[in-house]
């Protein structure tokens, strides 16, 4: 029995190549997704043709990357992170494991990479309605009262589970597609929860107060910034955040 799971292991293995399926070539992909000791796998059928990239990665890297954490009392740590968008977790290297952060409210700040992050609360319009919740976001803005907001999420999309999907007597959890989403907030005040980004120049400064909306029109205008932008978007707000560091 042992000698017939090992030959079952090893074509496993092998069966990494293209299936002949009626509507053209389709090949076996397989990914896993772990969790300190634990891991399961997902094993599908998908046309060649498609980008492995819109299929389920659940880490923003796929390396741990250097950075530090900065808690709300001030202490600093400096380690290797990385970020679960299937489960909105941020994980850090403790000694020879890796750690969950269980109470992420205690953060005031993430370096991970390039890129810094926040935790917030924040409201999410669904099917016509708005709630709140809570995730980590990259802050795409200089330090300042005004912070724009990028969202990175994994949709779930049962519509694309079809019978051409296969079990490899490999542990499946589903069988369906994900793919990763791109969410726009802002958080006008500093720890207030953050808002979907309305983008037009009446919504856009909407966000700031009134006294401070004329400049940021002069501001806009002779730098041509375009109010549907998301880069001229983050260039208003670094101006605006620039403003309010002065004495």
């Amino acid at each position: 029995m042992k000698h017939v799971k090992k030959i079952f292991k090893w074509l496993l293995l092998i069966i990494s190549g293209c299936f002949f399926m009626p509507d053209g070539i389709s090949q076996v992909s397989t990914i896993y997704v772990t969790r300190n000791s634990e891991a399961f796998s997902m094993s599908f059928i998908k046309p060649i043709t498609q980008s492995r990239q819109s299929w389920l990665n659940p880490y923003l890297d796929e390396n741990w990357q250097p950075g530090y954490i900065i808690f709300s009392d001030s202490i600093k740590w400096e380690g290797q992170l990385r970020l679960d968008l299937y489960r909105h977790e941020m994980e850090m290297v403790v000694g020879s494991d890796s750690v969950l952060i269980t109470d992420p409210l205690r953060l005031n700040e993430v370096k991970m990479g390039e890129s810094r992050f926040i935790y917030s609360f924040f409201i999410k319009n669904q099917l016509g309605k708005a709630y709140a919740a809570s995730d980590y976001f990259e802050v795409l803005t200089q330090p300042g009262p005004v912070k724009l907001l990028m969202q990175r999420t994994l949709r779930v999309d049962e519509s694309k589970a079809s019978s051409g999907n296969i079990q490899l007597g490999i542990k499946v959890e589903e069988k369906m597609s994900f793919a990763k989403v791109l969410s726009y907030y802002i958080q006008p005040e500093p720890n207030k929860q953050a808002v979907p980004l309305k983008k037009g120049k009446k919504n856009f400064l909407g966000y700031f107060p009134a006294a401070n909306q004329k400049e940021l029109i002069t501001f806009a205008r002779d730098q041509k910034l375009n109010y549907r932008r998301l880069d001229d978007l983050v260039l208003l707000v670094n101006f605006y955040n620039s403003k309010s560091a002065r004495p």
